[in-house]
C-alpha cells in the first residue's frame, strides 16, 4: 500500500471540545480515522478520547497533536501484542 504524501497545509483543521475548552487540531486524515476507530472500540466519544489523551500526556510535550499520534501508535501496537 503506497503512503500518501499530503502537504501539511491540506490536512483538515478540526475543532474539538475538551474539558469545556475549544481546541483546534490539524492531523492527517488517517489519524482522524484512527482516533474515531479507537473511540468507537472503547465506547466513548471522540472528544472524550482526546480529553483523556490531553490529560494523560506526559508534560512537557510539544503539542496535543503529537500526543495523539503517539497514543494512536501505542494503541495499535498494544493490539498487535495481544494476539
Amino acid at each position: 500500500m503506497p503512503l500518501e504524501n499530503p502537504q501539511h497545509g491540506r490536512w483538515p483543521i478540526r475543532t474539538v471540545y475538551t474539558d469545556n475548552r475549544k481546541i483546534s487540531l490539524r492531523l492527517e486524515p488517517i489519524m482522524w480515522d484512527a482516533l474515531r476507530d479507537i473511540a468507537h472500540r472503547q465506547g466513548i466519544t471522540l472528544s472524550a478520547l482526546i480529553t483523556h489523551v490531553d490529560n494523560a500526556a506526559e508534560q512537557p510535550r510539544e503539542t496535543l497533536a503529537s500526543a495523539l499520534r503517539v497514543y494512536i501508535v501505542e494503541f495499535y501496537r498494544s493490539q498487535l501484542h495481544r494476539k
